[in-house]
């Protein structure tokens, strides 16, 4: 394993993509984001599985949530900190 440096200075173990420790902790992370997605309440949830996971654009969740796309960025962010903040919570070693 190697090590870098993150943004913030510290160092960082560094995974091979191709070895299986880099799968299973792909693996490790996803499971967390799902189990703190189902954790969140329905609009957030939906606001982040619809724009960063399906791509859709604000536009269009916008239209469909009946938001304005203000609206839609504003939420977004919250969301993502909830998420965050879930996350920290439920997979402490990860985050």
């Amino acid at each position: 394993m190697e090590r870098a440096a993150t943004d913030d200075g510290h160092d960082a173990e560094t995974l091979p993509e191709d070895g299986p420790e880099h799968w299973r902790l792909m693996e490790e992370i996803r499971r967390c984001v799902r189990e703190a997605l189902d954790q969140l309440s329905e609009r957030d949830s939906a606001l982040i599985r619809r724009i960063i996971m399906n791509g859709q654009t604000y536009r269009e969740v916008a239209e469909i949530m009946k938001m304005t796309i203000n609206a839609v960025g504003v939420a977004l962010f919250r969301a993502k900190e909830r998420l965050i903040a879930v996350m920290k919570e439920i997979c402490p070693d990860l985050m």
